[in-house]
């Protein structure tokens, strides 16, 4: 089988140091099969929608103001999200992804006191989302490079 991954990328992700997507590192998980990795990101992209909206209701519980129970849970279910997107995006080579969902989910652990820092959750949330839109933007790239080279 001819590896043509380098091609797929475009060359904006290929000129930073973390690609968006490292693709090299995704075909490697699956076993060089591109089909099975694009059903993989759609499944990782629509799982987002909902992890998204987790996310931003929990910011909105601790913007809120809300007590030290409610706060807690709220830290709690940002760390466990951020840990299954951190996993996730590492397992299909979503490095960037990964990387901020690891800090968010550390920075949700950092609690002393019942005092945490909310501009970090937050700026971490917003990172988070920002590069999950890039690999959806690289994605779609991907694919149409995929078809054109494949027509």
């Amino acid at each position: 089988r001819q590896k043509i991954i380098p091609r797929w990328r475009s060359e904006w992700s290929m000129s930073k140091e973390n690609p968006i997507i490292d693709m090299e590192m995704a075909v490697a998980q699956v076993d060089d099969d591109y089909e099975f990795l694009k059903q993989l990101i759609d499944d990782f992209l629509e799982d987002w929608q909902n992890r998204g909206v987790a996310f931003t209701s929990s910011l909105k519980k601790l913007e809120s103001g809300t007590d030290e129970k409610a706060a807690a849970g709220a830290l709690e279910c940002l760390r466990k999200d951020a840990h299954a997107v951190k996993g996730s995006a590492m397992n299909l080579g979503l490095v960037r992804v990964s990387s901020v969902a690891k800090l968010l989910e550390l920075q949700a652990k950092n609690v002393k006191d019942g005092k945490y820092d909310l501009a970090k959750l937050q700026e971490y949330t917003k990172n988070l989302q920002k590069h999950v839109q890039e690999v959806n933007k690289e994605h779609e790239a991907i694919l149409k490079a995929h078809e054109q080279q494949n027509s």
